[in-house]
């Protein structure tokens, strides 16, 4: 029961990513959901940077690895010292690309005034049915796993 709650926590966020363009997201946060426009932004990009930040930690390791570099400790504490090489590339990439967006947002003016939408997101039945039976779905595994 435990595994298909993680199941179940785990794989709605990369479905919504893979099938939701980003810029749908944020106007149904602002729109619908009334989330202002600034925390809508953070909260999708956020989410989009998590399989990037995947990736340059896969390079990362791969790179230490390369260096005959040691990632398995056999205590815990040897284990946490390992990982330092692993953070500090991938902090500095991090910074690097956040510090590439803050310009990028700046040469567009953003937050410079009131945002227009090209295109509104209105509920259609079968979003309200997709939305009910995964309501209906949580409510059945809490019963469940509470027997």
């Amino acid at each position: 029961m435990l595994a298909l709650r993680m199941l179940a926590m785990t794989s709605t966020i990369p479905v919504l990513l893979a099938t939701t363009p980003p810029k749908d997201m944020i106007v149904a946060f602002v729109e619908k959901l009334k989330v202002p426009y600034t925390y809508a932004l953070m909260l999708v990009t956020s989410l989009r940077f998590i399989p990037t930040l995947q990736e340059e930690l896969s390079l990362v390791i791969q790179a230490q690895r390369a260096r005959a570099y040691d990632l398995e400790g056999h205590n815990i504490i040897k284990r946490f010292l390992a990982l330092i090489p692993l953070a500090i590339p991938l902090l500095l990439m991090s910074v690097q690309r956040a510090r590439t967006m803050a310009i990028s947002m700046e040469t567009r003016a953003f937050g410079a005034g009131p945002r227009t939408s090209l295109h509104t997101s209105t509920f259609q039945l079968l979003d309200i049915g997709v939305i009910s039976s995964c309501l209906l779905l949580t409510a059945v595994l809490a019963v469940v796993s509470l027997h």
